[in-house]
């Protein structure tokens, strides 16, 4: 099976918050997902969630960033001037345009495509649902289903593949 974007997760059997609130308002009101919306806000990319479409998207709760140690990159070192492209290609390898996806419906294996138009793979095994780019799997564990789409709740950062980063401007300006 394969739709327009997706990243690996597991989903574990601990419920979903059911919210009529839009994707960005259940991103702003949960306690634990503040990094990973304000990064959201500062790239401009909640200005996609108004187009009419339905949504998936991957995000990291703030716990997983600090246990990582990502919540400086993503809260401090990102979100500045000179790195707003590599902000919007790492949160956009997050979103999955025109997919509402329910751990329900994954039957084994789905492929997903990226707003940033790469690919991610989801497996359900049972109730676990696991979403890999690579060999580093994001665990789900939780999710909030939203009027326009559905957010998993994941342990960590999911990485596109290093090609796909915008240029260092310094770098290109110095050839």
């Amino acid at each position: 099976m394969r739709f327009s974007g997706l990243t690996t997760a597991v989903w574990l059997a601990t419920g979903a918050v059911v919210s009529a609130d839009a994707i960005t308002e259940n991103l702003k009101a949960d306690p634990d997902l503040t990094i990973f919306s304000a990064a959201i806000k500062q790239s401009g990319l909640a200005d996609v969630f108004a187009d009419g479409r339905d949504y998936t998207v991957f995000v990291p709760s703030d716990t997983a960033l600090e246990n990582e140690g990502m919540d400086f990159l993503l809260g401090t070192v990102l979100v500045t001037k000179n790195n707003s492209g590599r902000l919007n290609t790492l949160l956009s390898y997050h979103i999955v345009p025109g997919v509402r996806l329910v751990p329900e419906n994954i039957l084994g294996h789905v492929e997903l495509t990226t707003l940033s138009n790469q690919n991610l793979s989801v497996v359900r095994a049972g109730t676990a649902v696991s979403v890999a780019p690579d060999s580093a799997n994001s665990v789900v564990t939780r999710k909030i289903v939203s009027d326009n789409g559905v957010i998993f709740v994941v342990d960590r950062l999911i990485w596109p593949s290093w090609q796909t980063w915008p240029e260092d401007v310094a770098v290109a300006e110095k050839r």
